[in-house]
């Protein structure tokens, strides 16, 4: 790394600090992507346990009867017209990225109900993705830091 002197590093990090919170916010956007990303694509197939979360059941004959009455294909778990999939989003609130669903049913698919069992995919997508989803938080909180190389 080249020398600086004090009063340029004294500046440098008074135009870095500057750029922080945004870089954090892009960061945290990206991140809710990968995640949000991840949970879409969930849907449709059968998902494995990914501890904590179990492996999600076969569908029942009722409902796969039931989905081919309807004119949707037979075995795509928590995937009819696409509206589950179109409803996850994710935004970023303070220092928190969310992602989550808009569709009414979501929860009681994420976490079952006494007639249905869990079919978990937001929770299962944080997990899997967590590790590149933290890269991406720290590579643009680094990126200022840096000169913007990761």
């Amino acid at each position: 790394m080249a020398e600086m002197s004090f009063a340029a590093l004294a500046l440098r990090l008074s135009r870095i600090g500057a750029v922080m919170g945004r870089a954090q916010q892009r960061g945290l956007d990206e991140a809710g992507r990968i995640v949000e990303v991840e949970a879409r694509g969930m849907l449709g197939d059968y998902q494995p346990a990914i501890p904590p979360f179990p492996r999600w059941a076969d569908l029942k004959d009722s409902t796969i009867r039931d989905r081919l009455r309807r004119g949707f294909t037979a075995n795509d778990p928590l995937l009819r017209s696409g509206e589950l999939r179109d409803s996850i989003h994710h935004e970023v609130r303070g220092n928190t990225a969310f992602v989550f669903s808009r569709d009414i049913n979501a929860g009681r698919h994420e976490f079952g109900t006494s007639k249905m069992p869990p079919r978990p995919f937001i929770g299962p997508a944080l997990v899997r993705k967590l590790d590149e989803a933290g890269k991406a938080v720290a590579d643009h909180i680094a990126a200022p830091l840096t000169n913007g190389r990761r």
